[in-house]
């Protein structure tokens, strides 16, 4: 138990900071993103008015001439470098003049540039395909119309920035990032593994001292306890000491049935109890059990009715499985009416091992169902007390099933009965 506290302390932690480190690196990465691309927009924006102001005397010798001849100026481009490109064109759509990236991309854009058909003066983003096998260039770019001073359409103007250096970039600052992440975790875990171990230090001490407590109590008190059930069995030869004697030792068998109770807690709690694993017939194991249950249930007049397949091959601890078994129809004894009839069938399905035990007791509240398992917790706590219940049977079968992996739980309703399943996952030698 401790050790789970102290895995799920870890846990949480590491999982806190790297969530924290993770929201960090995201909102630092989209307010940089912000900010480098509304300089980039403001500096575009820039270079496209100082274009506009030069290309008016280049497009207005197109006017004059239709046969200018058109000039493209490549520089020298590279994908870390921030490259400005520039194109004009004639009012028939004709490119009259580019300044270009020296670059194997150039004709691509220039064939989307062609097709341009977006409004002036907006901001359109064109991804450009690079060679096979490699990243796309990724260009931000804005066009402007241009006219004259009799308003006379002279033709277009289109700038853009390359932006693949700030991807780039972007891509580096993952990778860094996801190496940050990694490397926090890896601190983390272990910055919390210190600390939660430090910190559940004291529970661990203080609940290591309840259960070698519980543990020494209850070796202590078998060895008196057997010896006054010796010497009640001796007094109760004097029969005018038999009626008290006999309540003497039904309240001494309670104790050590309480006690018995108490240190399979303990050992459980402790993770010192130790099953022996093996292969047997659980069909024939339960139906062992329910044999040695019919001269209890005659006493009430209830008939327990058992069916399953006549082989279920098993690997577990059979003394838990019985003392599982004997749990579930004990309680189910304990609150069954009288001429009423209680079920217990077992059966191998897909991957486990299911087991019930179906009553038509007194059934238990809605509201009760999730606590019937904590220990000490009865229902109805007079009546459990002239059943001689303490409200450990159900946890110790929760354990039982627990320790070989299944879950347990239940069904019920007011006056009609409750039903145990059992789900075991099957596992072999």
């Amino acid at each position: 138990m401790i050790n789970k506290i102290r895995k799920k302390l870890v846990i949480g932690y590491s999982i806190a900071i790297i969530v924290i480190l993770i929201a960090s690196i995201v909102a630092g990465y989209m307010a940089l993103s912000r900010i480098t691309l509304k300089m980039n927009q403001k500096s575009l924006f820039l270079y496209l008015a100082n274009e506009v102001y030069e290309s008016q005397e280049m497009l207005k010798a197109w006017q004059t001439n239709h046969h200018l001849k058109t000039r493209i100026r490549q520089i020298t481009a590279h994908k870390r470098s921030f490259n400005n490109v520039v194109y004009w064109y004639a009012p028939d759509g004709r490119l009259l003049m580019a300044e270009e990236l020296a670059s194997s991309i150039s004709p691509k854009l220039r064939e989307k540039l062609d097709a341009w058909n977006f409004p002036s003066g907006t901001l359109q983003n064109i991804l450009v395909s690079s060679a096979e096998g490699k990243k796309p260039w990724f260009f931000m770019m804005v066009s402007q119309d241009i006219y004259d001073d009799n308003n006379t359409y002279l033709g277009r103007v289109i700038v853009g920035t390359n932006m693949s250096p700030f991807a780039s970039i972007a891509n580096k600052y993952y990778l860094v990032s996801a190496l940050i992440v990694l490397a926090v975790s890896i601190l983390a875990f272990w910055v919390g593994n210190f600390f939660a171990s430090k910190a559940i230090k004291p529970i661990k001490i203080s609940i290591q001292k309840q259960k070698e407590f519980v543990a020494d109590a209850s070796h202590e008190l078998r060895t008196p306890l057997s010896i006054l059930l010796s010497s009640v069995d001796i007094l109760k030869k004097n029969e005018s000491n038999r009626e008290l004697i006999a309540d003497m030792k039904n309240e001494i068998l309670n104790m050590k049935h309480l006690i018995n109770d108490l240190l399979v807690l303990a050992r459980s709690d402790s993770e010192k109890e130790n099953l022996v694993f093996e292969d047997f017939n659980l069909a024939d194991c339960i139906k062992s059990v329910v044999r040695n249950f019919q001269s209890l249930a005659f006493e009430k007049k209830i008939d327990i009715l058992f069916s399953s397949e006549e082989c279920i091959p098993f690997y577990g601890d059979e003394n838990k499985i019985r003392q599982l078994i004997a749990i579930l129809l004990d309680n189910a004894l304990k609150y069954s009416q009288e001429k009423t009839q209680i079920k217990v069938t077992a059966m191998a399905t897909d991957g486990d091992i299911l087991i019930k035990v179906k009553d038509q007791g007194v059934g238990i509240p809605e509201n009760q169902l999730n606590k019937i398992f904590e220990r000490f917790y009865r229902v109805d706590k007079a009546r459990s007390r002239s059943t001689g219940g303490f409200g450990l049977g159900l946890p110790i079968a929760q354990t039982i099933v627990q320790a070989h992996g299944g879950k347990i739980k239940v069904c019920s309703k007011i006056n009609e009965g409750s039903v145990f399943e059992v789900r075991i996952p099957i596992k072999s030698s």
